[in-house]
Protein backbone atom coordinates (compact mmCIF):
# COMPACT_ATOMS: atom_id res chain seq x y z
CA UNK A 1 0.00 0.00 0.00
CA UNK A 2 1.63 3.21 -0.71
CA UNK A 3 1.04 6.24 0.90
CA UNK A 4 -1.52 7.64 -1.97
CA UNK A 5 -3.94 5.05 -0.91
CA UNK A 6 -3.70 5.65 2.65
CA UNK A 7 -4.47 9.43 3.02
CA UNK A 8 -7.44 8.03 0.48
CA UNK A 9 -8.54 5.61 2.93
CA UNK A 10 -8.10 7.76 6.09
CA UNK A 11 -9.97 10.69 4.15
CA UNK A 12 -12.84 8.04 3.79
CA UNK A 13 -12.87 7.10 7.61
CA UNK A 14 -12.28 10.89 8.76
CA UNK A 15 -15.69 11.79 6.42
CA UNK A 16 -17.90 8.55 8.02
CA UNK A 17 -16.55 9.87 11.82
CA UNK A 18 -17.86 13.25 10.73
CA UNK A 19 -21.34 12.00 9.48
CA UNK A 20 -21.93 9.67 12.54
CA UNK A 21 -20.92 12.83 14.22
CA UNK A 22 -23.53 14.70 12.69
CA UNK A 23 -26.30 11.88 13.08
CA UNK A 24 -25.36 11.61 16.50
CA UNK A 25 -25.88 15.32 17.42
CA UNK A 26 -28.96 15.39 15.89
CA UNK A 27 -30.42 12.82 17.61
CA UNK A 28 -29.48 14.57 20.68
CA UNK A 29 -30.99 17.74 19.94
CA UNK A 30 -34.17 15.79 18.94
CA UNK A 31 -33.79 14.68 22.50
CA UNK A 32 -33.06 17.72 24.17
CA UNK A 33 -36.05 19.45 22.41
CA UNK A 34 -38.49 16.43 23.75
CA UNK A 35 -36.72 17.28 27.44
CA UNK A 36 -37.11 21.06 27.63
CA UNK A 37 -41.01 20.38 25.74
CA UNK A 38 -41.93 18.20 29.06
CA UNK A 39 -39.75 20.72 30.72
CA UNK A 40 -41.91 24.03 30.29
CA UNK A 41 -45.19 21.83 30.74
CA UNK A 42 -44.33 20.96 34.01
CA UNK A 43 -43.16 24.56 35.49
CA UNK A 44 -46.02 26.05 34.04
CA UNK A 45 -48.79 23.61 35.37
CA UNK A 46 -46.61 24.25 38.78
CA UNK A 47 -47.06 28.07 39.14
CA UNK A 48 -50.50 27.21 37.86
CA UNK A 49 -50.69 25.71 40.94
CA UNK A 50 -50.02 28.28 43.00
CA UNK A 51 -52.91 29.38 44.93
CA UNK A 52 -51.73 33.71 45.00
CA UNK A 53 -51.74 33.24 41.29
CA UNK A 54 -55.39 31.89 41.02
CA UNK A 55 -55.82 35.04 43.30
CA UNK A 56 -54.20 37.19 41.29
CA UNK A 57 -56.42 36.45 38.46
CA UNK A 58 -58.86 36.88 40.24
CA UNK A 59 -58.57 40.67 41.61
CA UNK A 60 -57.25 41.13 38.40
CA UNK A 61 -60.36 40.29 36.84
CA UNK A 62 -63.18 41.72 39.49
CA UNK A 63 -60.83 44.89 41.07
CA UNK A 64 -58.93 45.73 38.57
CA UNK A 65 -60.00 48.32 35.15
CA UNK A 66 -58.40 50.90 33.04
CA UNK A 67 -59.70 53.73 35.01
CA UNK A 68 -57.82 52.76 38.43
CA UNK A 69 -57.48 55.37 40.57
CA UNK A 70 -54.22 55.68 43.04
CA UNK A 71 -57.26 55.52 46.23
CA UNK A 72 -58.21 52.46 44.44
CA UNK A 73 -55.13 50.33 44.28
CA UNK A 74 -54.34 51.49 47.93
CA UNK A 75 -57.18 50.41 49.03
CA UNK A 76 -56.28 46.87 48.29
CA UNK A 77 -55.76 44.47 51.26
CA UNK A 78 -51.98 43.11 51.93
CA UNK A 79 -53.06 39.66 50.38
CA UNK A 80 -54.43 40.71 47.16
CA UNK A 81 -51.17 42.73 46.33
CA UNK A 82 -49.08 39.77 47.06
CA UNK A 83 -51.33 37.89 45.17
CA UNK A 84 -51.07 40.10 42.70
CA UNK A 85 -47.32 40.21 42.64
CA UNK A 86 -47.57 36.78 42.37
CA UNK A 87 -49.25 36.76 39.17
CA UNK A 88 -46.89 39.50 37.18
CA UNK A 89 -43.76 37.29 38.64
CA UNK A 90 -45.53 34.40 36.89
CA UNK A 91 -45.74 35.96 33.91
CA UNK A 92 -42.82 37.17 33.48
CA UNK A 93 -40.92 34.12 34.13
CA UNK A 94 -42.73 32.44 31.14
Amino acid sequence: MDIETAANIGEAVSGIAILFTLLFSLRQMKHWNENRRYEIGRDLAAHMNNPLVHRGFSISTVKLHDELSPQELAALTREEKDAMNALMIWMNTL
